[in-house]
C-alpha cells in the first residue's frame, strides 16, 4: 500500500478557509452546544428507563454497554443534523472545522476537528458536557474536502469514456476514520498511480491499493421450487392470495425462460411510492440486478416477482441499476406487506448510519447476521457502477436485496439500506467484505416520494 504525498502528516489548504474561519469555529461551537444540550434529557432515559430494550443480536455480538453507548450516540448525531444548515439543493453544509464523525468499538461517538481549531472547541465541549458522551479527535483534512473529492471521482470515474486512468479503478472508499479516500486500482504499479493522479485527481489523502477484484452479486439461480402448485405455466389463480405476506428478508423468485420459477434474491423493506393520478403504492424495496442469467437478463419494470410457494406477490414498478442499484415492487392486490423483520423488529425511518455503526442483514439464507459500517464505497459490481457502503456482516448467494437495518429498540429501527454485493468465493463474503446501498439513496434517486413504512 502506498500512501500519496505523505497525507497522514502533510497540512493541506483548505479553500475558503481565510474568509470563514473565525464565523465557522462559532457556528460549529454553537451546534454542537446545541446538540448535546438538546438531548441531554434523553440521555439519562435511556441509562435510567429499564423499558428500552437492547437488541439481543447487537449485544451478544459487541456487548450491552456498546448498545447503550451506540443508544445514545444516535441520539447526539441526530440532534446536530437537525441544526445543520442545508443549501438551495438540499445539501448539508458542514463547517470547515469539521472532520466527520465515526462509532468506535464501545459505541461511543467520535467526532473529527480539524487540527487548526481543535483547541477552541474542545474546551468549548469539555466544559459543556460529559466527557463520556462524546470524543474528540484532531484529523488534517475536512469533511468538505473529503467529501467534495470523493463525490467528484464518483462521478467522473464511471463516465469517463476513454480515460485509461479510470478504467483501471475497480472502487473508492470514503475512510472517515482513517481521514483519507482509499483507491483500487485493477492493476497496480507506480506508473499507474501517475496516470491516475495525471488523468483523474491528485490529492495528499488519497491512498492506493492493489484492487481485491470486481465484488459479485451472487444471485442465486439454480433452486427451483419443488410445489405442486408450481407448474412451468404458472397460473396465479392456484393460490388464494388472501393470506399472502411478505416480510423483509423473504426470498424473491423470479420466472425465467422457460417458464419454471427459481430463486433469485431477498426482499428489504417495505415502502410506499406516491405516483401522480394513481396516490400511494404500497411495496417493497429490493435489488435491480436480480435475475441475471436466469430471464436472460435482469429485472425491469413491469417483471413479476412470486414466493417461495409460487403466488404473484408483486409487479416491478421502478428498477435503478445505475448508481444505486435498487428496483420498488408495488406489491399484489390480497398480497400484505410486513415491516417486521424476522426476529420481530419493526422497521421504521430512514436512518444514515455512521461509519462504526452496528448493523444487521436479513437475506434469505440466514437471519441477524450482524457487523459494523465500515466506509462508504462506490465502484464496480459487475453490472455497473454502484454507489453504498462497505459492512462486515456475512453473506450468501441469494442475499441481494435483502434489508440491512439498524436495531435501537423493539418498536425504533432505523433502514440502513439494501445488501447489494461482495467479495468471497463458493457465494460467501467474509467479514468487512459485503456492500449494501443506502437507503437515503434509494429515497433522492428512485423518487416518487418513496419512504419506508
Amino acid at each position: 500500500m502506498r500512501v500519496i504525498k505523505g497525507c497522514k502528516s502533510q497540512k493541506y489548504k483548505i479553500k475558503g478557509a481565510k474568509k470563514t474561519k473565525n464565523i465557522l469555529k462559532k457556528v460549529l461551537c454553537i451546534m454542537l452546544i446545541m446538540a448535546f444540550t438538546i438531548i441531554s434529557i434523553p440521555l439519562s432515559f435511556h441509562a435510567d428507563n429499564n423499558d428500552v430494550v437492547y437488541c439481543n443480536v447487537i449485544a451478544s455480538t459487541f456487548g450491552s454497554e456498546f448498545a447503550s453507548n451506540y443508544s445514545q450516540a444516535l441520539d447526539i448525531i441526530t440532534a446536530f443534523h437537525e441544526n445543520l444548515p442545508a443549501n438551495r439543493a438540499g445539501e448539508v453544509i458542514y463547517p470547515n472545522e469539521f472532520g466527520g464523525l465515526y462509532i468506535n468499538k464501545n459505541g461511543e461517538l467520535v467526532v473529527l476537528l480539524v487540527e487548526n481549531h481543535y483547541n477552541s472547541i474542545a474546551n468549548v465541549s469539555m466544559s459543556a458536557f460529559e466527557a463520556e458522551h462524546v470524543n474528540f479527535r484532531t484529523v488534517v483534512f475536512s469533511y468538505n474536502e473529503l467529501r467534495e473529492a470523493f463525490n467528484f471521482m464518483d462521478y467522473f470515474i464511471p463516465n469517463a469514456v476513454g480515460n485509461a486512468a479510470a478504467a483501471n479503478v475497480d472502487g473508492i472508499s470514503f475512510d472517515i476514520k482513517s481521514n483519507l479516500i482509499l483507491v483500487s486500482l485493477a492493476i497496480y504499479n507506480e506508473d499507474k498511480i501517475s496516470l491516475f493522479m495525471e488523468m483523474v485527481f491528485d490529492a495528499p489523502f488519497l491512498v492506493f491499493h492493489k484492487s481485491p477484484g470486481i465484488p459479485t452479486h451472487g444471485c442465486e439461480l439454480a433452486s427451483l421450487l419443488s410445489h405442486e402448485s408450481v407448474s412451468k405455466y404458472l397460473d396465479d389463480v392456484i393460490a388464494p392470495l388472501s393470506s399472502v405476506t411478505v416480510r423483509p428478508g423473504d426470498p424473491v423468485f423470479l420466472r425465467n425462460a422457460s417458464g419454471t420459477i427459481v430463486r433469485s434474491g431477498s426482499f428489504g423493506y417495505r415502502a410506499v411510492i406516491n405516483i401522480a393520478g394513481r396516490g400511494e403504492q404500497l411495496g417493497f424495496v429490493t435489488s435491480a440486478h436480480l435475475g441475471n442469467n436466469a430471464l436472460g437478463r435482469m429485472i425491469r419494470t413491469g417483471d413479476r416477482i412470486y414466493n417461495i410457494n409460487g403466488h404473484h406477490v408483486g409487479t416491478v414498478q421502478i428498477a435503478h441499476r445505475d448508481s444505486i442499484d435498487a428496483a420498488f415492487v408495488v406489491l399484489a392486490p390480497g398480497v400484505a406487506g410486513s415491516n417486521l423483520t424476522g426476529r420481530g423488529a419493526v422497521l421504521g425511518r430512514i436512518l444514515p448510519a455512521p461509519i462504526g455503526a452496528p448493523v444487521i442483514l436479513d437475506g434469505q439464507h440466514g437471519r441477524n447476521r450482524p457487523g459494523t459500517v465500515i466506509a462508504n464505497w462506490s465502484g464496480n459490481t459487475g453490472t455497473g457502477w454502484t454507489s453504498g457502503a462497505r459492512a462486515s456482516y456475512t453473506r450468501h448467494d441469494g442475499d441481494s436485496g435483502g434489508i440491512v437495518y439498524s436495531w435501537v429498540s423493539a418498536s425504533d429501527n432505523g433502514v440502513v439500506g439494501i445488501h447489494a454485493a461482495g467479495w468471497g468465493t463458493d457465494g460467501f463474503a467474509d467479514g468487512g467484505n459485503a456492500l449494501f446501498t443506502r437507503a437515503n439513496m434509494h429515497r433522492t434517486l428512485i423518487g416518487h416520494q418513496l419512504y419506508p413504512r
